[in-house]
């Protein structure tokens, strides 16, 4: 009987042990460091923005019409740092409506496919995505599916068919985004421009700022 009773209270020791040791860590204060180290570096880009023929053929500014693309102007964001903000130029003419089907081209050459979308908001230093006088002229922005697109925006294998469109007037865009296109590795598409401007308006700037985004097909 006695060696029995034995038996019985060395299992209770046990389990007594095993109670001790799970609650032990809650009654203590249990600090874990896991040491990273994250490098970052500065490489050339694989997407860029190139001029297209219409600013190509039409920068002079003595030409009609009057497209510019440049690739150099910067901002310098919230945290200090010095970004490209290129600088797109489009002339509207009183009474009429003038489409530059070319202005921007949006070239992969990364090796990989990307899918990119034009979408209109406030630039990295805080300036509104859409700015200046709007009161007299209208703008829509179309982002083609290929390289060599025509005029015909209503096709849809040639474009897009949500361009952004900044109507008359607008304090914010009707449309602030295009769809979203892929772009294979290698390979570009361009960027057009319809406005319309008020009969007897002259003198006024509307300003789009808008972001190029591209990322990596999965």
């Amino acid at each position: 009987m006695a060696q029995r009773k034995k038996r019985l209270s060395g299992k209770w020791a046990a389990l007594i042990i095993a109670l001790l040791l799970i609650a032990a860590p809650a009654a203590a204060s249990v600090i874990t460091q896991n040491f990273l180290r994250a490098d970052v570096d500065a490489v050339a880009a694989c997407f860029v923005k190139a001029e297209g023929p219409d600013a190509t053929n039409f920068s002079d500014p003595l030409q009609d019409p009057y497209a510019d693309l440049d690739t150099t102007a910067t901002i310098t964001s919230a945290s200090g740092v010095t970004l490209l903000q290129e600088l797109v130029t489009v002339k509207g003419y009183d009474g009429d409506r003038i489409t530059y089907t070319d202005v921007v081209r949006y070239q992969n050459n990364c090796d990989y496919d990307i899918q990119l979308q034009l979408v209109v908001e406030d630039d990295p230093a805080g300036n509104a995505g859409l700015a200046g006088d709007w009161s007299d002229k209208s703008l829509s922005m179309y982002l083609s599916l290929v390289a060599g697109a025509g005029s015909d925006f209503t096709d849809p294998l040639e474009w897009d068919g949500s361009p952004i469109v900044v109507n008359l007037g607008d304090a914010v865009p009707t449309n602030g985004a295009t769809g979203t296109v892929t772009v294979a590795a290698g390979d570009e598409v361009q960027g057009a421009f319809v406005i319309e401007v008020d009969d007897g308006a002259t003198g006024t700037t509307g300003i789009l700022r808008y972001t190029a985004k591209a990322t990596a097909v999965p």
